[in-house]
């Protein structure tokens, strides 16, 4: 079932991207985990995983990487939301999955050039992250970071809206004492 589910995934991404190499690369090493695999199918992935990792320099500069990027985040996010933490036979905590998600969000700030509305989107993706975390303060900041330099974004109006959540006006509040 979880394989069927994590190809079902892997075509999904195929479509909308069409290179899912991030998403696919997470599809195989997954699959490296489960312990009923035989040695020539072990060895067969590993071969291929070590094929996607060879092909990462010159797909880090794709135009689609970014997106690719920002993909992969949201199905972490998706994975803690559907409740799916058991991944074979590893055990996955919901932090280390938003974790993951976080990462995918950075990488890909870091990553996409001349896409501000992208650049503006994993912004946003990776403060809700923090505020599903419970991690307030770098979400406020996330949020802040893309109301300044995003403004006239989507996103930065979707974060202008979770600066007001109780959470966010407690440390902009703790913010203004600071600075009387």
């Amino acid at each position: 079932m979880e394989l069927q589910r994590s190809a079902r995934f892997s075509a999904d991404a195929s479509h909308q991207l069409k290179t899912p190499v991030t998403v696919l690369r997470a599809g195989l090493e997954e699959l490296l985990a489960k312990e009923e695999l035989t040695p020539q199918a072990r060895e067969e992935i590993s071969l291929a995983v070590a094929e996607i990792n060879g092909s990462n320099y010159c797909l880090a500069t794709h135009e689609l990487a970014g997106k690719t990027l920002v993909l992969s985040g949201k199905c972490y996010m998706r994975a803690v939301e559907a409740g799916e933490l058991n991944k074979g036979a590893k055990q996955q905590t919901q932090d280390e999955l938003l974790a993951k998600a976080a990462k995918m969000y950075d990488l890909a700030i870091k990553q996409i050039t001349g896409d501000n509305e992208l650049t503006a989107e994993a912004m946003y993706w990776r403060g809700d992250v923090f505020m599903k975390m419970k991690d307030y303060p770098s979400a406020y900041r996330q949020f802040k970071k893309l109301t300044w330099d995003y403004p006239a974004s989507t996103w930065a109006k979707h974060a202008r809206g979770r600066l007001t959540e109780p959470e966010m006006d407690r440390i902009m509040q703790d913010e203004v004492k600071a600075g009387e």
